[in-house]
């Protein structure tokens, strides 16, 4: 039973003693590359030489709007008509497209129909 218990007691000691050895060993290490300077900076440098300044370049490239806008429609349809030239400057609310709009007018036809005979239904069923 004591020899059970010593092993046991032996084996505690050997793990933590293992344990606590690899602690104080990694902080080592770690202490000692904190402690190494830092690698040096590369640099580099050239001769100045005075030359003539060219205040424009010649380059291929692309230009975008600063103020640009994408036109949507609030309903989908048809262009029948596009009423701005291309690059011209338009004012805000300025009409700039038609859609085709001969559904939607014969749509607001019948619908004046029916308001004209529920209208007069109206006006026979009152009296």
């Amino acid at each position: 039973m004591i020899k059970r218990l010593f092993l046991v007691v032996l084996l505690l000691v050997v793990m933590f003693g293992g344990i606590f050895g690899w602690k104080f060993y990694s902080g080592q290490k770690m202490a000692a590359m904190m402690s190494r300077p830092p690698p040096p900076v590369t640099v580099a440098s050239a001769e100045v030489e005075l030359q003539d300044w060219q205040p424009y370049l010649r380059a291929v490239g692309s230009v975008a709007a600063v103020r640009g806008v994408f036109v949507t429609t609030e309903v989908p349809g048809q262009v029948s008509a596009i009423l701005f030239k291309s690059g011209r400057k338009v004012e805000a609310g300025e009409v700039i497209l038609q859609l085709v709009d001969t559904v939607d007018k014969a749509d607001l036809d019948g619908l004046i129909a029916q308001q004209t005979l529920a209208r007069l239904q109206f006006e026979r069923n009152r009296k």
